[in-house]
């Protein structure tokens, strides 16, 4: 059943740390009037926030009365999210009728908005429902206002973080206000505690980041009514007289202390009798004396523990005979027998530590409830856990434990078992017992076989049992023993009686059978996740697959070269990940039925017809339309989007990335169809007010191009003119040699000498860190177009006299020595084998390298020539070159 969060909840949960709303609790996703998926997401029960620039402010308006129609929308959140580029907010914004929003009880202010405050403090005030205002980093002190006090007395919990404001005097109006959240960052606020302390109300406060001085001390101890004080990353210089001052407090039942790099924890801190909640952090050394105070606050039933080195657990930990919730980030090696007199305790967690063993007085702690030990160096269980009758959660991942033992079924309420990453080889037949287990994690263990017996577990939901693929390189840094893999070749026949089991993966596990999907279709649940990724599987079950349901399998990474028939008839799915096996065709992940049906029409199976039944078969063909990689290589967006023109033009258009689009013409060669789509990406560019070069420029440059090779060379020089003189783009060399073709020698021969001068420069200053002769060769190639045939021939020699860097530069100049001789009449044919056969045993890639400008100046040139370079330049940029 449904319970709707409480506002009190609401504002523990998003200000108690102290912590800005962008640090606060992930559970609460925000989400935005207008942005995809809103109208969906807004539905969802764990969506509560609704977040809004001034951009959004119209919209908010308008869907005020749809926004009130969901109840698990209250919290809103209000900042001006500046663009990369802008400076200080200088645009007014009219403040949005905040008043229509019936269901919001919180409203949070973050980063300065150039808006009137009186108006938004008059706006805030009209909520019907408003408790709890959170205000941070406002550019401005905030003014002085009766609209404002009137608002802050009315709150029952407020939130201010780095602002310049000042807590008013309620004279007129008596505040309500209950909770309270100041987070100042080194700020003395000993002013701000001294009004704080008049009300009389307040239950609940946090100060973050703040100095607390003798008089704020003194203000603080007035607050006779605080339950719950959390003072985090304090500096103070009197931390006894504070302890002293808080004892005063009788209602406080919740106290947490983190402290700076400067204050020392205080060792009276036994005086806290009334205290049921600890939390102590820090950085530094806790002394023992502390601890021994901490041990004889006998009321304690919540101890947590973070943050100090070198802590060890004294005997005297048995005095807290209260104790149920015990959190400590333990370093010792073991815990004193003393542990299992904590009759009552219900949690225990110690994390990230260095315990090796475990007295056989855990088994002692009749109430436990949870053991969470994870990331500790325990090698073996003792035979007293078997007595934890009441265990709900045990998480042991990442020890070195080797055996799991048979009492491991006397866990008869276990719920969650976490073991991964530790050496065990064997699942104990006891398991069979654990039948309200509804997590099994025993992923990147030594396991070589799974008991036939874990198909009594009904109840399980999630069996992870895969290898993860970085897990060594965490395990090196702290010197802990590198982890192994489970083996795992087959799952019993008994699989099938688990019919709750929702999430099961075996990923990297060596050479594991495909069959289990014939299991699995055949179970009436629907699967959330199958992960068979990395398992070696060559082939998948040729026929029932009917009955298989998920939401997503993985067989990535396998050895799969063929898909069956029936396989393609999947349909209610979220995703198939199929990539990265034998069978380039198969190199793809799908997010649908129809998108796999897609796949099953390019394999033969089915027709056009048979797509065009599906109703989002233009969705699925220009979403598979826009993966860059491909099976054969080419652009799949040249088959399908005329394939989605075809069903439904208007949709297929309006989906169509036009970018994209228009670079798989490009590449294919199809330049006078490719120059409409990136013009009309280029315009779309620059509807907006910044206009990014990263993206722009390439398109504009292969625009050009593809203008030049459709014969329209002026206009291809008006786009390079651009790219020069608007982006800074080094296109001189390439405008030079067109300028040249057109008999505009003049300005031909500047562009050339800037081009020169241009990489000269640069090679100059980088002095070969390319690790090759790039830009040598570029400014050789630079002479070569230019026709300067005196400095060419110089700088060729010149760089023949050195020691080339690698063999691809190596390549390239005798690429460059060739056609030099083939320009002058030689027959370069026993040449240019001589380079192929030395290009193809050295395995040389000139991917770096583009042919294009010695094609283009290559046309002029006679047939003889014109036939040895294309040759040359189809050995180096691999393909011939398209006119």
């Amino acid at each position: 059943m449904h319970h709707p969060i409480s506002s009190q909840q609401i504002f523990n949960d998003y200000f108690e740390t102290g912590s800005s709303l962008l640090e606060s609790k992930g559970s609460y996703n925000p989400i935005t009037p207008g942005s995809r998926g809103y109208l969906n997401l807004i539905e969802e029960d764990r969506f509560k926030v609704l977040e809004v620039t001034p951009q959004h402010f119209s919209y908010l308006e308008d869907s005020a009365f749809f926004i009130n129609r969901y109840k698990n929308i209250k919290i809103l959140k209000i900042e001006n999210q500046r663009g990369l580029f802008s400076k200080k907010d200088t645009t007014s914004h009219k403040v949005p009728k905040l008043r229509y929003l019936e269901n919001i009880e919180c409203v949070y202010l973050e980063e300065a908005i150039n808006w009137n405050e009186d108006s938004l403090w008059h706006e805030l005030l009209l909520m019907p429902n408003l408790k709890y205002l959170g205000i941070q980093r406002f550019q401005s002190k905030l003014k002085d206002s009766e609209k404002l006090t009137l608002l802050l007395s009315k709150m029952k919990g407020i939130f201010v973080s780095t602002i310049d404001f000042t807590f008013p005097d309620f004279d007129k109006h008596k505040p309500i206000l209950e909770f309270i959240n100041i987070s100042n960052y080194g700020k003395n606020i000993s002013e701000y505690l001294k009004t704080i302390s008049q009300y009389a109300l307040i239950k609940d406060m946090t100060l973050r980041g703040v100095v607390l001085d003798s008089s704020g001390i003194l203000y603080l101890s007035k607050m006779k009514g605080i339950q719950s004080l959390r003072l985090n990353s304090i500096e103070l210089s009197h931390t006894s007289h504070l302890i002293e001052k808080i004892a005063q407090l009788d209602s406080i039942r919740f106290l947490q202390l983190s402290f700076g790099q400067k204050t020392v924890l205080p060792d009276n801190i036994h005086l806290l009798k009334q205290v049921e909640k600890l939390h102590i952090s820090g950085n530094h050394r806790i002394k023992n004396n502390v601890l021994t105070g901490v041990f004889s606050m006998v009321n304690l039933k919540e101890l947590n523990i973070s943050g100090f080195s070198d802590t060890l657990m004294s005997p005297k930990i048995g005095q807290l005979k209260n104790l149920e919730y015990l959190n400590w980030y333990y370093e010792g090696k073991t815990l004193p027998n003393e542990i299992g007199q904590l009759k009552h305790l219900k949690s225990l967690t110690m994390r990230f530590g260095k315990l090796k063993t475990l007295p056989k007085s855990i088994g002692k702690l009749s109430n436990l409830q949870t053991l969470d030990l994870t990331w500790n160096n325990i090698e073996e269980l003792p035979k007293s856990i078997g007595k934890l009758k009441k265990l709900r959660f045990l998480h042991l991942d990442r020890n070195n434990i080797e055996i799991l033992p048979e009492v491991i079924g006397n866990l008869s309420d276990l719920e969650q078992l976490e073991l991964s990453s530790n050496f065990i080889r064997y699942i104990p037949s006891s398991i069979r017992n654990l039948t309200k287990l509804t997590k099994l994690r025993l992923d990147q263990n030594q396991i070589i076989a799974i008991p036939d017996e874990i198909g009594k577990l009904a109840n399980l939901e999630l069996l992870w049992l895969q290898n993860d693929r970085y897990e060594d390189d965490y395990f090196k840094k702290d010197g802990r023993k590198p982890r192994k893999n489970n083996d795992i070749l087959t799952f019993p026949a008994s699989l099938k009686y688990m019919t709750s089991l929702k999430d099961i993966r075996l990923a990297k596990n060596g050479n594991f059978s495909s069959d289990i999907l014939s299991v699995i279709s055949f179970m009436p649940q629907k699967f959330e996740n199958i992960d068979l990724s990395e398992c070696n599987i060559s082939a998948l079950p040729p026929k029932g697959y009917e009955k298989l349901r998920f939401d997503r399998l993985d067989l990535s990474k396998n050895k799969i070269e063929f898909i069956p028939e029936d396989f393609y008839k999947l349909d209610d799915f979220n995703s198939i990940d199929l990539r990265d096996n034998l069978n380039p065709f198969l190199d793809i992940y799908l997010e649908s039925g129809t998108q796999l049906m897609v796949k099953g029409f390019e394999a033969g199976i089915f027709t056009l017809q048979d797509l065009k039944k599906r109703k989002d078969i233009v969705e699925a063909l220009m979403s598979l339309s826009s993966r860059y990689h491909y099976a054969d290589g080419k652009n799949p967006i040249l088959t399908f989007y005329p394939l989605a023109l075809e069903i439904d033009s208007a949709k297929a258009t309006n989906l169509l990335d036009l970018e994209k689009y228009a670079d798989a013409l490009f590449e294919a060669g199809r330049y006078k169809e490719c120059i409409r789509p990136y013009k009309l990406s280029i315009e779309k560019d620059l509807k907006f007010c910044v206009v990014f070069t990263n993206f722009m420029i390439p398109k504009l440059h292969n625009m050009a191009n593809a203008l030049l090779y459709t014969g329209d060379t002026l206009a291809c020089l008006n786009i390079f003119g651009a790219l020069i003189k608007r982006f800074d783009v080094p296109l001189h060399a390439e405008a030079g040699l067109l300028h040249k073709i057109i008999g505009q020698h003049e300005i031909s021969d500047s562009l050339f000498i800037i081009a020169e001068e241009q990489m000269l420069k640069t090679i100059n200053e980088e002095n070969n860190t390319l690790g090759w002769w790039g830009n040598e060769l570029s400014l050789l190639e630079i002479y070569l177009i230019a026709d300067e045939k005196v400095k060419f021939t110089n700088y060729l020699i010149q760089l023949k006299s050195k020691s080339s860097p690698d063999i691809k530069s190596q390549m390239l100049l005798q690429y460059f020595i060739l056609i030099k001789d083939a320009v002058s009449g030689k027959n370069i044919s026993n040449e240019i084998q001589q380079l192929e056969n030395q290009i193809s045993s050295n395995e040389i890639s000139f991917k770096n390298w583009n042919c294009r400008l010695v094609d283009i100046w290559s046309s002029n040139l006679d047939n003889g020539s014109q036939h040895y370079i294309k040759l040359l330049n189809t050995l180096i940029c691999k393909e011939p070159l398209k006119k």
